[in-house]
């Protein structure tokens, strides 16, 4: 990567080669029983930067990238993709800002697309600032959505891409030791895929569906405490709350797998309590209603020495309540865990 930097111009490039060799047994001291095996490589370069002028902000990027895949169940697919944007911030005044961009892409398989955005924000006071936003995306299918092939999983090579409208409409408040936000969303779907079957005793298949409608509220505050001293002191306390409503219509006769496992409500809680200068204590409690699940409670903690130090060391521990759930589809989550191990702050 390279950064150059002069006047009013700002320009980040780099370029990268990734590779992944997977594993992926269904039993896992039986490979003969069920064995996938892939490798998969990407080779890209990318450049991203901004301007400032009279007119105000602006930015621009262009993107080249090359993904392969050598697998044993989905076959040697590649497809490349070159990716173009530019976007504008302007100033109107003190209080108001506009935002408008254009992203464009061209895939191999499916040829340009092309995506506008726009956002606007009012600081209203001092400690209030009120922001929209309208943008439209999609998304491809992976390698397993088209040409998977299994016991109870099967792709389908004709899915075309996800299309998406989103907006949203929120505000930020920040006062002294306070953070606090609310948005609303509202997100259309086009040709979402979704893995469907007709029976219990049919093997799964993904599907496009004709339009998909997400909306909720985001909600979240935080608080940081002053340093007093003391030897043990709260640090900063938070709070969120998020809330989607999916409206899915099913079609008569097909199993859908992961929308009835879309999230609903999530409450998350949050204690930072400083030992010290050197020990910190971070504790997270996360209550989350699935549609047509039975809700669960997870607790998660960490401790960590030395963290902003040049060598720190941390220790946590997930799940501590040893809840039963699972997030999406059929794959139970992992119960109690354990992690530790150390940081190097080289700067």
């Amino acid at each position: 990567s390279h950064t150059y930097s002069k006047n009013r111009l700002y320009l980040n490039t780099r370029a990268y080669w990734r590779r992944n060799e997977d594993e992926f047994r269904l039993r896992r001291n039986e490979p003969s029983f069920f064995q996938n095996i892939h490798t998969s490589d990407v080779l890209a370069i990318e450049s991203n930067g901004s301007y400032k002028s009279k007119l105000g902000t602006t930015g621009f990027g262009i993107e080249g990238r090359k993904e392969s895949i050598e697998s044993s169940n989905l076959g040697n697919h590649e497809r490349e993709l070159v990716g173009l944007f530019l976007e504008q911030l302007v100033n109107l005044g003190e209080k108001t800002d506009i935002r408008a961009g254009l992203y464009s892409n061209y895939y191999s398989e499916y040829g340009w697309k092309h995506f506008p955005g726009a956002e606007i924000g009012f600081q209203a006071t001092p400690s209030i600032r009120l922001y929209s936003g309208i943008g439209s995306s999609y998304r491809i299918p992976t390698y397993t959505d088209l040409y998977y092939r299994g016991p109870t999983n099967i792709g389908n090579a004709n899915l075309t891409p996800e299309q998406a409208l989103s907006f949203e409409l929120g505000g930020k408040w920040t006062k002294e030791n306070w953070r606090g936000e609310l948005v609303y969303f509202n997100r259309t779907s086009q040709n979402l895929i979704e893995w469907t079957r007709t029976s219990s005793t049919q093997p799964w298949q993904p599907q496009n569906f004709n339009e998909v409608i997400f909306k909720g509220v985001e909600a979240s505050a935080y608080y940081q405490v002053n340093p007093t001293g003391k030897a043990v002191q709260v640090k900063e306390l938070m709070l969120s709350y998020n809330f989607i409503d999916a409206e899915f219509v099913a079609t008569p006769g097909l199993e859908s797998r992961y929308a009835l496992t879309a999230l609903r409500n999530q409450l998350i809680g949050g204690v930072l309590v400083g030992f010290g200068k050197k020990v910190e204590w971070n504790t997270k409690m996360r209550y989350v209603e699935r549609i047509s699940m039975d809700p669960y409670f997870l607790l998660d903690m960490r401790v960590d020495y030395n963290r902003l130090g040049k060598l720190g060391f941390f220790a946590e521990a997930s799940n501590v309540t040893k809840a039963d759930y699972i997030e999406a589809g059929t794959v139970q989550m992992p119960g109690r865990w354990f992690r530790a191990g150390f940081m190097v702050n080289l700067e």
